[in-house]
């Protein structure tokens, strides 16, 4: 399911969170969705125990997933509702900002496009 390339300039437990972050907009991991231990998972991919450990604690601190000690790491059941609040709030908080700072609503608008466009050539 999770796949990483050994030769990548990224570091492989960015690489775990970029593929799990690609099966969840794929719909091949939902909401609720239980995620390999970290000791399977680390064996599967070859890779040290402390590697996948970083990747799911950066998930988790990220609102994407949760573990729950025994029973493991999964997607957070409530991900959809928790991530929309969490974006919308975010998203606010830097307009309310920009504005406080003078930046016109064009100059935003022009800059979240650029961004927005950047992104896309990369994916």
């Amino acid at each position: 399911m999770i796949s990483i390339n050994y030769f990548s300039p990224d570091p492989l437990y960015r690489q775990i969170k970029e593929q799990i972050r690609i099966l969840l907009k794929s719909g091949e991991l939902k909401p609720g969705d239980s995620l390999p231990s970290i000791r399977s998972l680390s064996k599967q991919l070859d890779i040290a125990g402390n590697t996948a450990a970083r990747a799911y604690q950066e998930l988790e601190t990220e609102g994407i997933i949760v573990t729950g000690g025994r029973r493991g790491s999964f997607i957070r059941a409530d991900l959809n509702e928790t991530g929309s609040r969490r974006y919308h709030a975010l998203l606010e908080t830097g307009i309310k900002g920009l504005i406080s700072n003078g930046i016109t609503a064009h100059e935003i608008m022009a800059e979240v496009s650029r961004i927005i466009a950047k992104e896309e050539n990369h994916e």
